[in-house]
This record gives C-alpha cells, sequence and structure tokens, in this order.
C-alpha cells in the first residue's frame, strides 16, 4: 500500500515539473487592448504607435503607413493650339497643401499641313488643312507650269498648263500626229530575192521619211507590156 501510495506521488512531481519545464518553452503571444499614436502618419512619412502587453507589461512600437498624397487641381491649364501657346494643371494636395505640379507653359504646335489639293469652287485656287486643327484652312493661287511635248510623225503632242503644287490640270491641247513627210523623188528601187535574172524575185521600192528616217517599202506597180499590133 505504501509502495502505491509513493508512485502515486512520484508520478504526480514528475507530470508537474514536465508541465512547468514546457510552459517555458512555448511561444508568449502579446495581449493588447488599446494601441496609442505616438507619430501621426503624413502624406509622405510614416507615423509611430504603441501599445503594452496586458498579459507581460511588454511596451510594442509598430510603424503605421504614410498616407500618400491626395491630389486637388486648383487651377486648370489649357490646351495649346496651333497659335497660341497653352498651360498645364496646378496641382496641391487636398490634404497638406503642398504643390504637387506648378503651372507650365505648352509651346504653340504650330500648323501641320496637308498637301494643296485643287479647289472645289475656283480652278485658278488650290488649298491646304491643318491635321492639327481641320478648321485651320489655307487658300493660295495655283502655280501652273506650261508643259509642251512635240508632235512626231506617229504620235500626238500635247500642251499642258498644270499647277506644280496640286497637280490640277487647266487645259490641255492635243497636237496632232505629223504623218510621215517624203520628197516626191524619193522612190529607190530595191530587189527581194535572188539576183539572178533566170529566177524569179518582187519588185520593191522605199523611201525614207524627211523628219524620222521610217523606212516606207511597197511593192512595185509594173505596167503590163502591150501586144505588138
Amino acid at each position: 500500500m505504501k509502495k502505491t501510495s509513493l508512485k502515486l506521488i512520484l508520478f504526480a512531481f514528475v507530470c508537474s515539473f514536465i508541465f512547468a519545464i514546457s510552459g517555458c518553452f512555448e511561444e508568449h503571444r502579446h495581449t493588447f487592448e488599446k494601441w496609442e499614436i505616438e507619430t501621426e502618419a503624413t502624406c509622405e512619412h510614416d507615423g509611430t504607435k504603441k501599445a503594452t502587453c496586458t498579459t507581460c507589461g511588454e511596451v510594442v512600437t509598430e510603424t503605421t503607413p504614410k498616407t500618400g498624397h491626395k491630389e486637388m487641381v486648383v487651377n486648370k491649364g489649357y490646351d495649346a493650339t496651333c497659335d497660341n501657346e497653352g498651360l498645364t494643371d496646378e496641382i496641391e494636395c487636398e490634404v497638406c497643401g503642398k504643390t504637387l505640379q506648378s503651372q507650365e507653359i505648352i509651346k504653340a504646335l504650330g500648323h501641320s499641313w496637308s498637301p494643296w489639293q485643287p479647289s472645289k469652287t475656283d480652278i485658278n485656287k488650290h488649298y491646304r488643312v491643318c491635321e492639327n486643327d481641320p478648321n485651320h484652312i489655307e487658300e493660295d493661287e495655283c502655280l501652273f507650269d506650261t508643259n509642251r511635248v512635240e508632235a512626231t510623225c506617229d504620235m500626238d503632242g500635247y500642251i499642258e498648263h498644270r499647277c506644280e503644287e496640286c497637280n490640277r490640270e487647266l487645259e490641255k491641247v492635243i497636237l496632232p500626229a505629223l504623218g510621215h513627210e517624203y520628197s516626191d523623188d524619193a522612190w529607190q528601187q530595191v530587189i527581194v530575192g535572188s539576183t539572178n535574172e533566170t529566177e524569179e524575185h518582187t519588185h520593191m521600192h522605199a523611201r525614207n521619211c524627211k523628219r524620222c528616217g521610217y523606212l516606207d517599202e511597197q511593192a512595185c506597180v509594173l505596167e503590163k507590156e502591150k501586144p505588138l499590133m
């Protein structure tokens, strides 16, 4: 009976010892009831807060992240045009009032003209449109240049008046082909085939154009010999 009681007491002591030791190695978890702000977070800087653990009394400090700026336009800008400068917006932080963007001048765009186009209402004028602003239209007189291409013996020529900027053709005069020009005594005999008098051959004659040198060949028209009476 005494041995059994002794074992029970020893067992209880060992259990108590193990429990006590294991409690030392457990990770302590802080318990906080209230956080106090030490430094307020601002738009650009972090803040801090602290709290006291209700279990162990340790004071813990943590960082609160900065809030970042809240943009607000205080002076509205306007776009640049072809002829006039523009301005960017002036922007401040709605919370701290810091100027985040000052107003800056935007250079005038200038005109970006399209190619000249023939006017639809005046044959002597052409126009072009600004690609930055289609309401800007410039009109001017056409610059006509005369171009002459001479006719040849077998091809027509022409005289045209064309604007060198918009390519408008004002008028075009056709110069008819001249045709070949030959001298009255220009025909010369040409023998085609064998030159042997005993063999048949074709009688031809030819002439050259005085302008272009074109060779005109034709068969001779032979008169029939009249029978002897």
